[in-house]
C-alpha cells in the first residue's frame, strides 16, 4: 500500500496525517483507521455511531515484521460521517511516552525506516520530556518590588566592590609615587648636655630614660685622673633622654654624658631617610607618625633636611663602591604639643611629598 501524506489547511490541527491503515479495538470490536496522526484518527464503520464529546477507550494495534504492540489510549468523539459511517476522534489525556511513541512511528513511516521491537522499547524507557520551566513572579503576576530590590541591592554591591578596587589601585599608585616612610625616635631641639668635668672615666649614671630629673639632682659621676671623684648634677626640672656614654667609658673634658629635656621643652623626632628618599622631601611636608604610645597617631610637618658630609677624603670612593650607604637626617614639628616624658620613645613616620595638599 502507498503511503499518502495529508498537510492539514493553517485553521486546523498542525500534525501530519498518514494514511497508513492500522487496526483500532473499541470495546471488543476492531475497526479500521486509515487516516490518523499524533493528534487523533478516523475510524470505522461502526454500525452505531457514539455521540460528540463523548469519551472512547481505544487501543491501537501496530503490526511489523516478526513484533506488534498495542497502544491505549482515550479518544474524544469530535465528528461522525453519516454517509461513511466512520467517527474521528481527538485522543485526550495522551501522555509524554505514547506521545513520543506516536511521533516516532510517523517519522520511521516517513522516512521508510525499519521499526524493530529495540527502537520501541528504548522510544518507551527513555526520559522524553523534562520538567516544566519555572516560572518568574513577574510573569505569574507576582510582585516586580522583591526582584527589583534585589537587583538594585546587587548594582550597590559591584559598585562598591569596583569603587572599592580602584581607590586601593589608586592609593596604592600614590603611596609609591609620593610617599616615604622612615624610622626614628623623639628628641627635643631644647634638649640640655650634662657634659663631663673633667677627663676621666665614666663612673655611673644614676638616672634612667624618660625619668624625671629635678634641679641640682646628681644624674651621675666622673673619676679623673688624678682619682678625685666629680658628681653631675641636672640644671633644670627635666625628663632624661638618653646617656650618651656608659659607666666605664673614658671620656675627655666637656664631652656630652647625659641628654636631659625640660619639662616646658618643645618636641619633636628625628627620622633616618635613604638619601635618595631624601631628595624628594622639602621643609613643610605633611607628616604622620607613629609613636606606638599615647595617641599613637600624630601629624605634623618636616621642618628641616639635614643632608649628609664626607668627613673622611675617601668616602666619595667608598660610596661609589657601594661600600657606606648614605643616608639623611629628618628632623619633624608635630602639630600638638607632646609631653617631655615621650622622649626617646622609637617611632615610625610616613611623608608625604604630594605637596598640592600642602
Amino acid at each position: 500500500m502507498s503511503l499518502k501524506i495529508v498537510h492539514e489547511a493553517s485553521s486546523q490541527r498542525q500534525h501530519i496525517r498518514l494514511r497508513v491503515p492500522i487496526t483500532v479495538r473499541i470495546g471488543d470490536r476492531t475497526y479500521t483507521a486509515t487516516d490518523w496522526s499524533v493528534a487523533g484518527l478516523r475510524a470505522g464503520p461502526f454500525d452505531v455511531m457514539p455521540a460528540v464529546g463523548q469519551i472512547v477507550p481505544l487501543k491501537l494495534l501496530f503490526r511489523f515484521d516478526g513484533f506488534g504492540f498495542e497502544l491505549d489510549l482515550q479518544g474524544e468523539v469530535r465528528q461522525n460521517h453519516a454517509a461513511s459511517h466512520s467517527v474521528g476522534f481527538a485522543f485526550s489525556d495522551l501522555e509524554p511516552e505514547s506521545l513520543a511513541l506516536l511521533q516516532y512511528l510517523i517519522g520511521a513511516q516517513l522516512s521508510g525506516e525499519v521499526v524493530t521491537a529495540g527502537d520501541v522499547l528504548a522510544i518507551v524507557k527513555r526520559e522524553n520530556f523534562t520538567g516544566a520551566r519555572l516560572q518568574s513572579k513577574d510573569s505569574a503576576g507576582g510582585s516586580k518590588i522583591g526582584p527589583t530590590l534585589q537587583r538594585i541591592a546587587l548594582l550597590c554591591v559591584l559598585w562598591a566592590i569596583g569603587l572599592g578596587l580602584v581607590g586601593y589601585i589608586g592609593y596604592s599608585a600614590y603611596a609609591r609615587a609620593f610617599i616615604v616612610r622612615a624610622d626614628g625616635v623623639l628628641a627635643s631641639p631644647d634638649a640640655q648636655m650634662v657634659r663631663a668635668p673633667k677627663t676621666g672615666t665614666v663612673l655611673s649614671v644614676d638616672v634612667k630614660s624618660g625619668q624625671r630629673v629635678l634641679p641640682n639632682q646628681t644624674v651621675g659621676s666622673v673619676e679623673g685622673i688624678d682619682g678625685t671623684v666629680a658628681n653631675m648634677v641636672g640644671m633644670c626640672d627635666c625628663v632624661m633622654g638618653e646617656a650618651l656614654a656608659a659607666p666605664g667609658a673614658f671620656i675627655s673634658r666637656g664631652s656630652p654624658i647625659v641628654q636631659l629635656v625640660p619639662l616646658t621643652g618643645r618636641m619633636g623626632a628625628e627620622f633616618i631617610v635613604p638619601l635618595e628618599s631624601a631628595r624628594k622631601i622639602r621643609p613643610g611636608d605633611r607628616i604622620v607618625a607613629d609613636i606606638y604610645v599615647g595617641n599613637r597617631y600624630y601629624s605634623g610637618r618636616v621642618e628641616r633636611v639635614i643632608l649628609p658630609t664626607f668627613g673622611e677624603t675617601n668616602a666619595y670612593a667608598k660610596v661609589s663602591e657601594g661600600l657606606v650607604q648614605l643616608s639623611a637626617v629628618v628632623r619633624v614639628k608635630f602639630d600638638s604639643k607632646l609631653p617631655a616624658s615621650m622622649v626617646g620613645q622609637p617611632a615610625s613616620v610616613r611623608i608625604s611629598t604630594l605637596r598640592v595638599f600642602n
